[in-house]
This record gives C-alpha cells, structure tokens and sequence, in this order.
C-alpha cells in the first residue's frame, strides 16, 4: 500500500501521463442537473445503485452478422429480445425488460450520456460519491460483467487510459479528488492509495509488483491485508 499526500498524488499522476487539465478543466464548469432532470446530489442519491451499460458489437460479432437483442428505452430500462416459436411453429419476438437506476445505450461514451441528457456519465454515477465520500460517507464504485463487456473501457477509457480525449472514470474521480483537497476545508486531508486484484480466488497488490496478499478479519471485523 502506497501512502500518497495530496502532492505526492498530484505529481504520481503526473508522471504517469493520467492527468491532463487541459483537456478535463471542462469538467469543472458543469453544474449539476436538478435530481429532476437525472442528476443526483450526494444528499438525494441512493444508498446502492445498479447502473448498466450496453457495449456495441465487438468486430467478431459484425462480421459473424450477429442480431443485436439488446436495446436501452429510456434511462433505466434494458430490453432484452428474445426468438421463440408458437406453437404453429410462426416465430415471434418476446421481449423481457429489466429496469435498473439507470441505463446507458451503445452510443454513450464516458463524457456523453444519452442525446435527451446532455451529461457525463461520471456526473451522473460516480461524481455524487466523490461529494459523499467528503462529507465521511464510505463509498466503493465497481465494475461487474462478463469478459468483453466493457468494464476496461468504462473504468479507464479508450487505450487502457492513455487516450486522454476520452478519460475512464479512475481518472475523472482522480481530478476531482485532488480538486476537492484544493479547497480549505479539506486541506488537512491525505489520500491513500491502493491497488489491488482479486483472480482466481487471489489477492494481488498491483502497487507492489502484484503480491500476494492475505485478507483476513480481525475480531472487530475490520480487514487486514498481510503479505504472504
């Protein structure tokens, strides 16, 4: 685990090419929505929510002329599309829907949501959660989903995160963390940082040249991290 103060960060992600004020100083001059209109302060937002993201067919799947059963309606509903025959054998198309916090179609990027919204994705999702994380909430953000469904993309943007024309939502949070600890009232804090992945059932430290690790409880349920 890497103990980071707030210039040390600031100078980490520097070196490693990931901040680019350029590029995201926009972000900052966006204001939110009002909860109305899709976009949720720290204070409205919910406890738990399931947001998903439709990906667009992979190069394999277009020239195989895969059928796309998947369609986003609205802003939390997911259609599923599926094949099935009657009885006298006519095909028909039945449809299942899944309604979700909120849902984003194959044509959102990680800056635009939806055309009706006009938004980031981050603003939406994750930027409340930076607010609530410094008014001493606990938050965790992650990505789940199957091989190919666009957690990387989403998570660190186009190229694993050196396009940074179109940032991933570890950088976004990362420039507005730092910007919070610009402000007065929260330049007392430091930031921690820490790294990990979980693989076949292992605990890596990809800070310290992927580790092994051991997690363990203590009698007060709070984790422990040990090397092996």
């Amino acid at each position: 685990m890497d103990n980071l103060n707030y210039n040390d960060g600031l100078n980490r992600l520097n070196e490693l090419n990931m901040l680019n004020l350029n590029n995201l100083n926009n972000i900052n001059n966006i204001k939110y929505l009002q909860s109305s209109e899709g976009i949720l302060s720290s204070k409205d937002i919910p406890k738990i929510r399931v947001i998903v993201r439709k990906r667009p067919p992979n190069k394999k799947e277009i020239q195989r002329n895969d059928i796309d059963i998947i369609e986003q309606r609205g802003s939390q509903t997911v259609v599923v599309k599926e094949l099935k025959n009657k009885v006298d054998l006519t095909k028909y198309i039945e449809e299942h829907h899944f309604n979700f916090d909120m849902a984003y179609d194959e044509n959102a990027t990680n800056e635009m949501v939806t055309t009706y919204i006009k938004q980031q994705i981050y603003l939406e999702t994750v930027r409340p959660m930076i607010e609530a994380a410094f008014n001493k909430a606990k938050i965790t953000c992650f990505a789940y989903g199957q091989t190919g469904s666009g957690k990387t993309y989403t998570m660190l943007g186009s190229n694993n995160g050196k396009d940074l024309n179109n940032p991933g939502l570890y950088l976004l949070c990362a420039y507005d963390i730092f910007s919070y600890l610009e402000q007065e009232r929260f330049n007392h804090l430091e930031i921690w940082v820490s790294f990990y992945e979980i693989y076949c059932g292992k605990l890596f430290d990809l800070l310290n040249d992927r580790n092994n690790l051991l997690a363990r409880e203590d009698g007060k349920q709070v984790l422990l991290l040990n090397y092996y």
